[in-house]
């Protein structure tokens, strides 16, 4: 079946939400061909013609049957849900499979939910101009885990619903979570604190670092090339007078 399925990956090896496709892409064992963007120069032509934003990743989709029209996918949480609908079971149970599987489905929405607000939390610390600002950065971040995201955490073992693989869950957040555990534990661009506040929630600790460490997560996550990349990153943006 998987044979009929024609996918096309457009991606940059560095972008965490390039990272995150990858990730379910790996778990659901889908055979894909991958294409790089090179996100630290111009878009070609051809590439806007592909995503009229330029923005990656975007993800190439038609089959033998149904789709003979290649459609474009150009949104990371968009694609993982299209993968894990077009691929079921390994990430979501069906909503119609049974009352059980729409509540887990429920479950993970709500977690999830309460995550969408932590990417920009955690990216505020690493592009803070000054110390003192980070430091504010990271404050906000755990007091924010704290209050929302630790006490969704229960069950864990160590993934989400007690299960021993990757879930829906764990491929939303892993790219950000092993970002957010390498510089804790790194501690060269960010305060002390950042380590600190995440070792004092024990749950959400031990959850991150259980998907930071998983060997798909950590396959597709080059720490030192991306720490390069984001401080130039950083640097140029205060060229500009920025953030």
């Amino acid at each position: 079946m998987a044979s009929q399925h024609k996918i096309t990956h457009y991606t940059d090896p560095d972008c965490p939400w390039c990272h995150r496709v990858d990730v379910a892409l790996k778990v659901l064992g889908v055979p894909h061909e991958k294409v790089t963007v090179d996100l630290d120069k111009p878009r070609e032509p051809w590439y806007y013609e592909i995503n009229p934003k330029g923005t990656v990743p975007s993800l190439k989709y038609s089959n033998d049957s149904t789709v003979s029209e290649p459609q474009i996918i150009p949104d990371s949480g968009a694609i993982t849900q299209f993968l894990a609908d077009l691929f079921p079971p390994r990430l979501l149970p069906p909503s119609d499979e049974s009352p059980s599987a729409a509540l887990v489905r429920a479950r993970m929405t709500l977690l999830l939910d309460a995550w969408s607000k932590v990417p920009s939390k955690f990216f505020a610390i690493l592009l803070a101009p000054t110390p003192a600002e980070q430091d504010e950065h990271v404050k906000d971040l755990i007091a924010m885990l704290e209050k929302d995201i630790e006490p969704m955490l229960g069950g864990m073992a160590p993934f989400f619903g007690g299960s021993k693989e990757l879930t829906y869950v764990e491929v939303m957040c892993a790219s950000i979570l092993a970002r957010m555990i390498f510089y804790a534990e790194d501690g060269t661009c960010v305060p002390s604190t950042l380590k600190s506040g995440l070792d004092s929630l024990p749950k959400f600790s031990k959850w991150a670092t259980a998907v930071a460490t998983d060997e798909i997560v950590a396959s597709f996550f080059n720490a030192g090339r991306y720490k390069t990349r984001m401080a130039a990153f950083r640097e140029n943006l205060l060229a500009k007078g920025k953030p």
